[in-house]
């Protein structure tokens, strides 16, 4: 029975390690044959130390038998129950883990087994590519060597076969050539970018210098600018010092002179003396007696030279043109140097039609409307007028004055700021078209000894002013200019005497021309004529290109151009000589000026100039061109006017 036991725990103890063994070695890839055989010898070692294990368990058995005999010794077995109790349990948690182990290894001998049978499947797929790929070995064999049986027939029939070989070679060492080129020209396209890269670099380089000699020199004009305004300003000081002075003394004498002043004294006698020391017995002249404006102007030119002047028609017919016109351009500026005759005309013009004339010298200390209108003066109780409010004054009080064409000279008036003392009255000569212009000046308590529209400014009063172009003189702003016709007297062509003629009287009028009289002349835009059609695409085109610059124009610019071509004398249509010189008088008159002190360095500055000169060469008027050519030298934009020859 013990050895029937013996055997079974043999056999338990080797059963596990035979089952263990098998399974690794399946898993390490050896068949059922050598895992058996190494399971078996496995086991037989395990059940071999089982053996050995299970004597000396039998021979500790016999010594328990004998000391379960021995009552002494029987406690002692109790105590060593618990032990084995223990190792049994132990060896039960060992034989758990084992199980577990194998159901482990059974699921990868599963894993490698399905694995197994994909690379069967690939194994059979490549053997197959393989015998595809032998056929396909022979049959390319077979071509090679029937294309070397052909190669060997073509150098028996073709004895040449040589040279090709040669030219092949050649071909071969050409494209070598071919591409040692193209990496040349690569190499030479980088340094090229690099060069333009370069180049691009030197160009914004240039850029800022130029922008820094122009911010140089817009400083050094500014500079200048403050120098000229501060020796201004304390020569203005010094004069506001000596005036002061001078009406400080003259307070005193005239505080004396108050005393024995009598009240029946009237404040505004000195608006009362005649300005006018004239007859005017003269009578309106007969118009239908002139033929034409055409024939007016060219007797009126004759009349000129008679007196030893002489003038370019075209400025004449300048000059002629703005006068009409100054409904909405109330002003016509004659410019240029000293000596041109520029005063001379408008004396000329006057006296030729038989009309008022009134001469104002602008002085340099004139900063206030007062200069040019007159102030009331307290400490007299006395207005004391200028020349012009004088004229007004009288004109508005003298019924044989009515209708009477007066023409105004502010001779050199940009001797002082023109925005001064010129600004406010220009505003209101601008209103005259629509409604009556009325002057609003101090007249102390003396507003009472005055009629309405005494001080207002009559239609009837037409205003040019003169300016010399030198360093003493003040510029005109873009509002002087909107409203103004600006006429330049260029430099004279011959150095001449005045060299009057004998009989001058036989062209003058034999009276004198009515404001009624010369507004016949006066012509009204027709919006949808074809002149001003042309005109409104001319100026568009214009307008745009100035934009573009920073100097737009609007629609008092765009008006006043319209009424002067239209009213320009001898206008007929757009084909005529006179539309051509109209529209480049107007040019140089009221847009090209717009662009003085223009930096020009700027590339999209010269581009849109290049655009304008394109616009001016279409006008086709060679003094224009000429003037706008002269006026792009340089950094700024130089414009000098438009002078006539």
């Amino acid at each position: 029975m013990n050895s029937q036991n013996r055997t079974i725990d043999w056999l338990l103890a080797g059963c596990p390690t035979f089952a263990v063994t098998i399974v690794i070695a399946l898993l390490l890839g050896q068949n059922m044959l050598k895992s058996g055989a190494i399971a078996l010898a496995t086991s037989a070692t395990s059940v071999a130390s089982a053996a050995i294990i299970n004597g000396r368990q039998m021979t500790r058995l016999a010594l328990l038998e004998q000391q379960i005999t021995d009552n002494n010794k029987a406690e002692q077995l109790r105590a060593e129950l618990p032990n084995l109790q223990a190792e049994y349990h132990k060896l039960s948690g060992k034989t758990e883990k084992i199980n577990l182990l194998i159901k482990e290894k059974i699921k990868e001998l599963e894993i490698k087994q399905a694995s197994l049978g994909r690379a069967k499947g690939q194994l059979a797929e490549l053997n197959q590519r393989s015998q595809d790929m032998k056929q396909a070995i022979a049959v390319i064999t077979a071509q090679k060597q029937a294309i070397e049986q052909r190669v060997a027939t073509l150098a028996k029939n073709y004895p040449d076969l040589d040279k090709l070989e040669q030219l092949q070679a050649k071909i071969a060492e050409l494209q070598l050539q071919k591409a040692q080129l193209q990496g040349e020209i690569q190499g030479l396209e980088d340094k090229l970018a690099a060069m333009e890269y370069q180049k691009v670099l030197l160009r914004e380089l240039e850029a800022k210098i130029l922008d820094q000699r122009v911010e140089f020199e817009r400083v050094t004009t500014q500079i200048q600018q403050l120098e000229a305004r501060k020796k201004q300003q304390e020569t203005e000081n010094e004069n506001l010092r000596n005036k002061g002075d001078r009406l400080r003394q003259q307070a005193i004498v005239y505080q004396a002179k108050l005393n024995k002043v009598e009240p029946e004294n009237d404040p505004l006698e000195s608006l009362k003396h005649p300005l006018w020391a004239e007859n005017n017995s003269k009578l309106p002249v007969d118009l239908p007696k002139i033929i034409s404006e055409e024939k007016f102007l060219h007797n009126f030119i004759q009349d000129i030279q008679a007196q030893g002047f002489y003038f370019p028609e075209r400025l004449v017919r300048a000059f002629h043109t703005s006068l009409k016109v100054q409904g909405i351009s109330a002003l016509v500026v004659l410019s240029g140097i000293s000596g041109t005759g520029k005063s001379e005309l408008p004396q000329l013009y006057a006296k030729y039609i038989g009309a008022q004339f009134l001469l104002l010298a602008v002085q340099p200390r004139w900063d206030s409307p007062q200069d040019l209108l007159g102030f009331y003066n307290y400490m007299e109780n006395q207005f004391k007028p200028t020349p012009l409010i004088q004229g007004i004054y009288q004109y508005n009080r003298s019924p044989e004055l009515q209708d009477k064409i007066v023409l105004v000279l502010l001779d050199e008036m940009n001797l002082a700021r023109v925005e001064y003392y010129f600004s406010e009255f220009l505003s209101k000569l601008e209103t005259r078209r629509h409604h009556p212009a009325e002057l609003e000046i101090d007249l102390g308590n003396c507003f009472g000894k005055l009629r309405s529209g005494d001080l207002k400014i009559p239609k009837q009063f037409l205003f040019v002013g003169t300016m010399n172009e030198d360093e003493t003189t003040q510029t005109l702003s873009d509002k002087v200019l909107d409203r103004a016709n600006v006429i330049t007297f260029g430099q004279p062509p011959k150095l001449a005497l005045i060299n009057p003629q004998k009989n001058i009287n036989d062209s003058r009028l034999s009276g004198y021309l009515t404001y009624e009289q010369f507004t016949r002349w006066l012509q009204k835009p027709e919006e949808n004529s074809p002149l001003v059609k042309q005109l409104e695409i001319w100026l568009n085109k214009t307008n745009h290109v100035m934009a573009e610059m920073g100097h737009p124009f609007a629609h008092r610019v765009y008006q006043s151009i319209i009424y002067y071509v239209v009213n320009y004398p001898g206008m007929t249509d757009v084909k005529s000589d006179a539309f051509k010189w109209a529209l480049a008088d107007q040019f140089g008159q009221k847009i090209l000026p717009k662009l003085r002190g223009l930096v020009i360095s700027d590339e999209s500055i010269q581009e849109n100039l290049d655009r304008l000169g394109g616009i001016i060469g279409a006008i086709g008027d060679p003094n224009l061109e000429t003037a706008f050519q002269r006026a792009r030298q340089g950094y700024q934009f130089q414009w000098k006017g438009l002078a006539y020859q």
